[in-house]
């Protein structure tokens, strides 16, 4: 025996039916837009930092790098060629 369903029933399944595709659609797409603005964010900020702590080093080095190498050769200034004694 087949058994009749009313329009009424049927739109409202359909209705139903598209309605939560259309939302897990929604929700998918939002998810993935998130990740990926997420890791385009945190890559940007893993960069900055990169070159900040890069950019801190090289002040913080540089002062002590050009002293040691401006002191190289002089006499009392730990030279192995005269005597080995660090002063």
């Amino acid at each position: 025996m087949v058994r009749s369903v009313s329009i009424r029933r049927s739109l409202l399944v359909n209705l139903v039916a598209v309605i939560t595709i259309l939302g897990v659609a929604i929700i998918v797409t939002v998810g993935v837009s998130g990740r990926l603005a997420v890791r385009r964010l945190s890559g940007s900020v893993i960069m900055r930092t990169t070159e900040q702590v890069a950019e801190r080093l090289h002040n913080f080095f540089d002062p002590v790098a050009a002293e040691l190498s401006g002191d190289l050769g002089h006499p009392g200034s730990g030279d192995v060629a005269h005597g080995g004694a660090v002063v």
